[in-house]
């Protein structure tokens, strides 16, 4: 991955308060000529409060090893830069990507905007804020950014779900727990969970809180580890984007935790496993991957065993128990809906009239 980029770093200044945002742009070492490229913003992970270039940088190079012009927005973090300053910051970095791909080579219609976490937070509320800011071409039912790669999406600051759902289940011992959650919503909103906000705000801060219209929203792909407390927040704001009209494909990486899309030293056949998914130009799984002695299955059993282990840490730590014949009943991949190629669906649900 070092040597199939190029790496260039850029300095723009806020809109809001002129302060400078550092921009990083991963370019494929092989360009094409004629100014196709596709291009990505990716929005960095780490609760708003940690993560950077440093801790991201090695997904933009395996974009870019995919022939994505990626660029890397050094937004500032909570607590001392609470919302919405790093959404207004990643708002720029959006906005000026837009402006320089002609001259970075990429067709500007190709524009994806994606993160991870608390970054893919940021890059729905960015594309949400922009349609309602008026960006160019959404009054044409096609907006500026073509689509978006949410994965694992903190977009609820209730921290609930249904019984049995993914809050309740995966609450602690695996990785990223609800108290966690808190924690960060409160770094980054500036007030507990569950006091009231600013209601014009709180479609920006979080989406699935309010009865927001998210119709001429762009299409999106959202991934999911399927042992994560943010599960239900992206299979929710997957249904809400339907009813709006808008396409969607979701889609999971069997037997994961939260934080693996970044790191890769953790898992690096998961990890590999979420980039297939989120370059992958066919929606289709890779040939040979299937069958029950397939690489597919050795994959998935080792993600079950380190399951396993995590759970019993977790008991040994008195943090919870290890549930009678718990292995067993790992829940099935989640069918995808909808087909996507790369990043950009390419069936869109039909808008009502």
């Amino acid at each position: 991955l070092e040597s199939a980029a190029v790496v260039k770093d850029e300095v723009i200044f806020s809109t809001y308060d002129s302060a400078p945002i550092g921009v990083r742009v991963v370019m494929p070492r092989r360009m094409p000529t004629d100014n196709t490229s596709p291009m990505c913003v990716f929005l960095h992970g780490g609760g708003w409060v940690f993560g950077g270039r440093g801790t991201h940088d090695h997904i933009a190079r395996r974009f870019a090893y995919s022939g994505i012009v990626t660029v890397l927005i050094e937004y500032r973090r909570s607590p001392e830069h609470r919302f919405p300053v790093p959404l207004l910051d990643c708002m720029d970095g959006i906005q000026w990507a837009s402006r320089t791909a002609p001259g970075l080579g990429c067709d500007p219609t190709q524009l994806v905007v994606a993160g991870d976490s608390a970054g893919a937070n940021l890059a729905f509320a960015a594309c949400l804020k922009g349609r309602d800011n008026d960006w160019a071409g959404y009054e044409h039912d096609s907006g500026p950014v073509a689509g978006m790669l949410l994965v694992y999406p903190c977009l609820s600051r209730q921290l609930v779900t249904e019984p049995g759902g993914s809050y309740e289940r995966f609450a602690e011992g695996y990785g990223l727990s609800r108290d966690d959650m808190a924690w960060y919503w409160e770094q980054y909103g500036g007030c507990p969970v569950g006091d009231p906000v600013d209601p014009e705000e709180e479609p920006y801060l979080a989406p699935l809180d309010v009865r927001a219209n998210f119709s001429l929203m762009p299409p999106a792909k959202i991934l999911l580890a399927d042992h994560d407390v943010l599960r239900d927040d992206g299979e929710q704001m997957a249904g809400r984007l339907r009813a709006a009209g808008v396409h969607v494909s979701v889609d999971s990486v069997r037997y994961t935790v939260h934080g693996l899309y970044h790191n890769r030293r953790l898992d690096p056949g998961a990890w590999e496993a979420f980039m297939e998914k989120s370059v992958d130009s066919s929606g289709e799984p890779p040939r040979g991957s299937d069958g029950p002695r397939g690489p597919r299955a050795a994959r998935d059993a080792t993600r079950r065993a380190l399951l396993r282990s995590t759970w019993v840490q977790a008991s040994r730590r008195g943090e919870g128990k290890v549930p009678g014949g718990w292995a067993n009943r790992l829940p099935a991949l989640p069918a995808p809906h909808g087909a996507c190629a790369g990043w950009l669906c390419t069936t869109p649900t039909p808008r009502p009239r």
